[in-house]
């Protein structure tokens, strides 16, 4: 008996909406909450062919795809003009395949997706937000479609925010004097005074002239042995050539380190530098 009245409620209720939404002018929202009770699927039909003259192509797009899942192979008329609608819509939309494990709910720009149609949910080419819940945290992801493409949007549960760590209670001894002690924090910034730059420049010129005097012998060699073109001669001079380099590799490397430490580091308003005289003597001082 029950059987029966529900067929004759669903008979009735398609009997009322049929003839205005197969011409598309039925509430497709009231459509699909329809067909959620009655699982008719010329409802979603009727749905798709509402959203499309209310010019909501995605809506559209997503109740065919959702009538030719459920809808029988015998509806072959109706489906093949699903089927046709919804490939001239799906060439101008683009599509989101929305992954995220464990969520209760998923939801493009606030309206909520069938987790059944998540591999393949329809939109409007362009910026979206996608939200998918956990329980009492939403991971938000802002996704871009592109027409005539599927964009994979990959969301995962957002981590649990750590509880804040208690405030102890104020010990008898710091009560009893008072408020407790301020700790000052330092802000003084590291810093290197004036003769850690001259130190460097220091060694980049002795690194320097011992370069120069270097390539000097290799052109004594070069010379030695373009008069005698001996092996040793030959051994000799690739030596020196090998020292030279590396000599003047040292001086480029001092030479940048300086130049590093003088514009980064050193402090040259500080004025622990001293330069001074004594008898027979010339000192500088210079306190780190």
């Amino acid at each position: 008996m029950r059987r029966l009245a529900a067929l004759f409620f669903a008979a009735s209720t398609w009997i009322v909406v049929a003839p205005a939404a197969a011409a598309g002018q039925g509430d497709p929202v009231a459509l699909e909450e329809e067909y959620k009770k009655t699982k008719n699927a010329k409802l979603l039909l009727n749905a798709a062919r509402a959203h499309q003259k209310r010019k909501a192509p995605a809506k559209a797009a997503n109740d065919y795809a959702a009538y030719l899942s459920v809808a029988p192979e015998k509806e072959r008329k109706d489906r093949a003009a699903a089927q046709k609608a919804l490939n001239a819509l799906g060439a101008k939309l683009g599509r989101f395949a929305i992954r995220a494990t464990g969520s209760s709910k998923l939801a493009v720009d606030g309206e909520t997706v069938d987790p059944a149609f998540a591999e393949s949910w329809y939109v409007t080419p362009g910026a979206h937000k996608v939200e998918a819940t956990f329980g009492a945290r939403v991971a938000t992801e802002q996704a871009t479609a592109v027409k005539g493409e599927l964009v994979a949007v990959v969301l995962a549960e957002p981590p649990e925010e750590a509880a804040p760590l208690p405030v102890p209670p104020p010990s008898s001894s710091s009560s009893s004097r008072g408020s407790p002690p301020t700790v000052k924090k330092s802000t003084d910034k590291f810093s290197l005074p004036p003769l850690a730059a001259y130190i460097g420049g220091g060694v980049t010129v002795l690194f320097g002239g011992l370069t120069v005097l270097s390539a000097i012998d290799v052109q004594n060699q070069k010379a030695k042995f373009d008069e005698d073109r001996s092996q040793q001669n030959l051994d000799d001079g690739k030596s020196k050539q090998l020292r030279t380099n590396v000599l003047l590799g040292f001086t480029a490397g001092f030479a940048v380190l300086t130049g590093v430490v003088a514009v980064v580091l050193v402090d040259w308003k500080r004025t622990d530098t001293k330069l001074g005289l004594g008898p027979g003597t010339v000192f500088l001082e210079g306190r780190f």
